[in-house]
C-alpha cells in the first residue's frame, strides 16, 4: 500500500489517484460477464479431466446432457467470457488518466459524502 500525505479530496490528492485502480472499485476492473456458471464449470472440468459424459453430468447435477454453446465452447478449450462493459468503461478512464497525468472530473458527489468529507478530523 501506499500512503500519499494529502487532505482526501484535495487537487493533490485527485492527481495521485490519476489513472490508479483503487480498492473501492476493484470489483468492478474485475467484473466479467458470460461465464460458467459453478454447474457448467463442474461439468466442463468433469469432461475434460476424461470422464465420461454421463458420469460429469450426474457430478454437476444434471439430468440431461447439457447443450449450451458456452460449454462447448469451454470444452473445445475456445475462450469465453469477457470483461463487463463497466470494467471496459472504468479501463478507459484509467488509460486516460494515466497518459494524460490528469484526473478526469468526477463531478459527482452525494449528501452523504460531502457530509462525511466535511465531519472528517
Amino acid at each position: 500500500m501506499i500512503v500519499i500525505g494529502c487532505d482526501q479530496g484535495s487537487e493533490a490528492w485527485h492527481r495521485a489517484r490519476a489513472g490508479i485502480i483503487t480498492a473501492s472499485m476493484f470489483a468492478t476492473a474485475r467484473s466479467r460477464v458470460g461465464e460458467l456458471t459453478e454447474q457448467q464449470r463442474t461439468y466442463v472440468d468433469a469432461v475434460l479431466s476424461g470422464l465420461a459424459e454421463k458420469t460429469a453430468m450426474e457430478r454437476a447435477g444434471y439430468k440431461a446432457v447439457p447443450r449450451s454453446a458456452i460449454i462447448e465452447k469451454a470444452i473445445a478449450g475456445e475462450p469465453i467470457g469477457d470483461f463487463s462493459e463497466a470494467s471496459k468503461n472504468y479501463a478507459f478512464r484509467l488509460a486516460i488518466e494515466r497518459i494524460s497525468g490528469e484526473p478526469l472530473d468526477e463531478g459527482f458527489e452525494t449528501f452523504a459524502m460531502r457530509r462525511g468529507h466535511e465531519l472528517e478530523p
